[in-house]
This record gives C-alpha cells, sequence and structure tokens, in this order.
C-alpha cells in the first residue's frame, strides 16, 4: 500500500493539465478549508448545524440507519437476501440534530444521508460555497453521518470528494484490481454500484486469496477537514468516516452520473455486452476480446491510420449526424430484442 500524494496550492490551469490527465488520486491540502461551511464544522458541530439549518427547506432525501451490530459497514444482510440497513427519509438539517443528540454513545445506531443533490436539499449553499475548480453547473452532493464504512466500489466519472467535517479514510485500488477484488453482483449492490465481497473485517481471509495482490497496488488516503481527494473514474474504493459527525460534499464530472453526464454511458455498453455474450463458449469470447480490444479499445490501432483521412470511419471518429443514426439502428435492434422474448 502506497500513500496518496498531497499537494498544496494548485490552481485550476495545473488541476486540469497536470493532475486529471495524470489519472491518478491526488490530495488537494486545504482546498476547501475557507468555506464557510468548513469554518463553521471546524467550531463544533452545533455551530455546523446552526449555519447549514436555513439552506434547508425540509425536503426529505435518502438516509440509511445501520444497528449498531454492523459496526456501521454498509453490506448485504446474512442471507444475501438484502442489505443490512433500513432505508428511510430525512431533511438534511433532521439528520445532522440527530447525529448531534447521539454522538459519544458506544452503541448509537449509525446514520448515513448519502449522495443527495445540494440544489434540491441545501439551495444556496454552493453559491456560499463556490467549488475552485469546476463550473458552478457542476452539481455538488453531501454525504452526512457518523461512523460508517462504505464497500469498496466504483464511480463511472471524475471525483473531487470534499470533507468538510470529520476525518475520513479512502482505500484506492486501481481498475485493473478489478479481478482481484471479488467483486459482487453487478445488478444486486447496497450502494448501486457493484462493491467487492472482500470486508474490512475479512481482508486475509481464505476465500479471497488474489485479495493480496489488490491490498499490495492499493493506495490510501487520509483526509482532514478542508483537504479535497482527487478521484479518477474507475478508480475501486473503500471509504471509512471516523468520527461523531462527518461531512463531505462531492462532485462528479465528465462521465455517465453527474449534472454533466455523457450521452452515451460506457457503463451501458458494458452491460450491454455482458447480455450478448452471454453464454458464448470460451474460445469465442476469447475471439470477441480481440475485436473489442481493436475496434472499441484501439489497443495497436495506431488511430486506423491506414485508411485515408478523407474516408470516414466510424471506429475512427463518430460524427454528431452518424452517432444519432447509429443509436436509432441500436433502438430499433433493442425493441426487436424485447419483442422477441
Amino acid at each position: 500500500m502506497q500513500n496518496v500524494k498531497r499537494l498544496k496550492g494548485i490552481s485550476q490551469q495545473q488541476f486540469f493539465q497536470e493532475i486529471v490527465p495524470a489519472r491518478r488520486p491526488v490530495i488537494l491540502s486545504d482546498l476547501v478549508a475557507d468555506w464557510p461551511v468548513t469554518q463553521a464544522a471546524k467550531q463544533s458541530p452545533a455551530a455546523l448545524h446552526r449555519y447549514l439549518a436555513p439552506f434547508d427547506k425540509g425536503l426529505e432525501v435518502d438516509t440509511l440507519l445501520l444497528d449498531p451490530t454492523t459496526k456501521g459497514e454498509v453490506f448485504y444482510n446474512t442471507e444475501m437476501t438484502g442489505f443490512n440497513f433500513e432505508r428511510r427519509k430525512y431533511p438534511v438539517a433532521v439528520v445532522l440534530q440527530q447525529l448531534l443528540k447521539i454522538a459519544g454513545q458506544p452503541d448509537a445506531i449509525h446514520i448515513a444521508l448519502q449522495s443527495a443533490e445540494l440544489k434540491r436539499c441545501l439551495p444556496g449553499l454552493m453559491e456560499q460555497n463556490p467549488n475552485p475548480y469546476l463550473s458552478p453547473d457542476i452539481g455538488g452532493r453531501i454525504w452526512l453521518g457518523n461512523r460508517i464504512t462504505v464497500p469498496t466500489h466504483l464511480d463511472h466519472a471524475d471525483n473531487l470528494a470534499c470533507v468538510v467535517a470529520g476525518r475520513r479514510v479512502f482505500t484506492l485500488y486501481p481498475p485493473e484490481q478489478v479481478e482481484n477484488l471479488y467483486i459482487g453482483p453487478v445488478d444486486f449492490a447496497p450502494t448501486g454500484a457493484p462493491i467487492s465481497m472482500v470486508r474490512k473485517t475479512d481482508s486475509a481471509d481464505g476465500r479471497y486469496p488474489k485479495f493480496q495482490q489488490a491490498a499490495a497496488a492499493s493506495w490510501r488516503a487520509e483526509l482532514e477537514p478542508g483537504d479535497v481527494l482527487f478521484l479518477p473514474a474507475l478508480w475501486w474504493h473503500q471509504v471509512e468516516s471516523l468520527d461523531d459527525v462527518n461531512l463531505l460534499l462531492n462532485y462528479w464530472w465528465g462521465g455517465s452520473i453527474g449534472s454533466d453526464a455523457i450521452e452515451q454511458s460506457p457503463y451501458d455498453a458494458m452491460l450491454h455486452s455482458m447480455m450478448a455474450l452471454n453464454g458464448l463458449p470460451d474460445d469465442l469470447r476469447s475471439a470477441w476480446a480481440s475485436l473489442f480490444d481493436y475496434f472499441v479499445l484501439r489497443k495497436g490501432a495506431d488511430q486506423f491510420s491506414h485508411i485515408p483521412a478523407t474516408v470516414n470511419a466510424m471506429q475512427r471518429d463518430l460524427t454528431s449526424k452518424r452517432q444519432k443514426e447509429l443509436l436509432s439502428w441500436l433502438v430499433g435492434q433493442l425493441q426487436k430484442h424485447l419483442e422477441k422474448n
């Protein structure tokens, strides 16, 4: 395991020209330390509540409640027929008030308000606490709770995770470690995104021998209030919140989630490919893998320079007109499949 590099004083230009293209996690120290919400949180949890309450218009948002016996680790239930939490809806201020009430209790219930859109639940907060790098059009989300562990999962967009209150530890795994993480069902996961079946309490379990390779390749990021983690898309990550009151604001951009989501989602394409190749023998899957490597991932394709530049080639460049035609054709193919089945 290696520690994620800390940087300070990175300009917006440096961030987009140097940090983002490198596709490696980076901690941006104290980047949002001057935010009014961060300053309020540093005074006390009560001061944080006083600051946030006027923004709250009473919108109820998704909140997970976990029994103390779970130790705050979001996961499946014992039979893996469901999850180990109850899902409720509460306003942000109500959740924060409850966190203040149960702080310090050793057998307190674990609470996690997750991924609520700031523009909807706390309108005006982003204007007073502007993101230092991203456009105001990129909407933020709030994550609020006490001692919670979110299992190892991935996001389909780049992420700026801004710690406002409490300490958090991110354990990160590069995308290529997927085969060593023992990923559970893609279509049935407590986080929405698929998760690793390896829990922090059984990382040395004999059921997951290849996990040791993932652990050796992992990165660790310890964040204090004011710190920001740049988390590139498709990096697997476990998130541990360490205090009685933890608040994080995150911003996804440039992928298939978030307020600027791209129309053609690679994740959707992956799901469709899983369906299309389902049941094929291994030798045929291997043959298709060669085609995917060449036409989709462009391994060894040299940008298809052997095709004259004057000739339109879909594998090299998709014009807007050609994209619409292709999407229309794909919709028709899918519709035929639905009607047939």
